[in-house]
């Protein structure tokens, strides 16, 4: 699912994408209180790789089970952020394919097959802001955040950007599945969530919704 490039133990200066100012909003883990929900988001839109794929109905039964229409689960194995991967599309690409169902939410689990391709923590955050950026300035976002085991340490440089990079947008927060993944029996080949696994991704994905809710 990913291809090994050259790592390096540079890092780069945090530079701010062009959404504003920081917005210390931005949390891992147990997100429940930290964003108040206005109670107007009725519908939802999420964009992943195989890891969605492979937990799409627990997800949209999750998804239902909060009450929300579900504009699309837009997943795809291979899928990077920006780039062209074993879809043939990227991230980027369906973002822009679903932004005129105007879904009130937006899920993002993107990332795992991007933790190999950089160098760097400022290579990461000019990815995710690349995505961030085709999104409606004001639209909600949920962020899974990444766990490889065999390189945790890599998915943690990567999670760190993308921390960063959602604090400077706001209006975001990103749900920590790296605190759950490393569970005994939660992944079946390092990468990809067991049947049990499955379920416990899409609770993930559920506590990251439920805060925007109200």
């Amino acid at each position: 699912m990913v291809a090994v490039a050259a790592c390096s133990s540079d890092r780069g200066t945090l530079t701010a994408p062009s959404f504003g100012s920081p917005d210390d909003s931005v949390q891992t883990g147990d997100t429940r209180g930290v964003v108040p929900g206005n109670g107007d988001i009725e519908s939802v839109a999420m964009v992943g790789d195989s890891i969605t794929v492979g937990s799409e109905r627990p997800l949209q039964d999750g998804f239902r089970g909060l009450g929300l229409d579900v504009q699309a689960i837009d997943a795809a194995s291979g899928r990077r952020i920006t780039a062209g991967g074993g879809a043939g599309s990227s991230g980027l690409d369906a973002v822009v394919a679903l932004a005129p169902r105007r879904p009130d939410l937006w899920v993002i689990a993107l990332g795992t097959n991007d933790v190999f391709q950089y160098d760097d923590e400022e290579a990461y955050r000019n990815e995710v802001a690349a995505l961030l950026n085709a999104l409606p300035a004001d639209a909600p976002v949920v962020w899974v955040d990444t766990y490889l085991a065999e390189d945790p340490e890599r998915s943690a440089e990567f999670n760190r950007a993308l921390r960063d990079t959602l604090a400077f947008r706001g209006t975001a927060t990103m749900a920590d599945w790296a605190n759950v993944a490393g569970g005994d029996g939660v992944l079946r080949d390092g990468i990809h969530p067991s049947e049990d696994g499955a379920q416990m991704f899409a609770d993930v994905v559920m506590a990251g919704v439920e805060p925007w809710l109200g």
